[in-house]
């Protein structure tokens, strides 16, 4: 049996007015579900015009990290829904050129990598990343790999590669859509699905929390 909420839910991209409107005390499991469905599988918004552009992208990027086999990317917020779950910026639309294309990867390897190096690193070389922050993180199963300095090499040598392999694909997704799309690319890398579903899930709760708390 679906809930109210569920069953009012219908499209690829939910209208952000309509998403929370007059639902109260929807269930953690509702959350997850749509995390799984609309922040994990179909065509994203940014990509909708030209959908292989996005299939394109996601397998040049995984090829270049060296995980075309095991690892598994997609995107979410307003590239992904049309309007962004933040909720500092809530249901703000997806606007070409000055939005951002926030990035997710399910890789082990690749966070046990960058797991190394945070570890590894000493506390003064994190600049004004902070260092429990990303333990933190890491125990709840990511890492932003923005929040890491990858512009050194040798205190962080796994950031500093993923650095340049996402610069080098932000200039090939310039190239292939003909123009700047995204203002940033950042990529948010997971252990496993089990944690992205989880972290996905808190973040649409706290979302939901926000719109709850502004005036219609």
């Amino acid at each position: 049996m679906l809930s109210a909420w569920e069953q009012h839910l219908s499209g690829h991209y939910p209208d952000p007015k309509k998403w929370m409107h007059g639902f109260k005390n929807i269930s953690e499991q509702e959350f997850r579900r749509f995390a799984n469905l609309w922040l994990s599988e179909g065509i994203p918004f940014a990509f909708q015009a030209q959908p292989m552009i996005y299939e394109k992208a996601r397998e040049l990027l995984l090829t270049k990290l060296d995980c075309i086999n095991e690892g598994h990317l997609g995107v979410t917020g307003s590239a992904q829904l049309g309007f962004s779950l933040s909720p500092h910026k809530f249901a703000r639309e997806f606007i070409i050129g000055i939005s951002d294309l926030d990035a997710w990867l399910i890789s082990p390897k690749w966070f046990a990598l960058l797991e190394k190096d945070i570890k590894n690193a000493e506390d003064e070389k994190f600049g004004i990343a902070k260092k429990p922050e990303l333990s933190g993180n890491i125990e709840r199963g990511f890492i932003d790999h923005k929040k890491i300095p990858g512009n050194e090499e040798s205190a962080f040598p796994n950031a500093y590669k993923m650095s340049i392999v996402i610069i080098n694909f932000q200039h090939n997704l310039e190239a292939m859509c003909k123009g700047k799309r995204f203002k940033e690319v950042s990529l948010r890398v997971y252990k496993d699905k089990s944690a992205k579903l989880r972290q996905q899930t808190i973040n649409l709760i706290n979302a939901y929390s926000y719109a709850k708390s502004e005036k219609p």
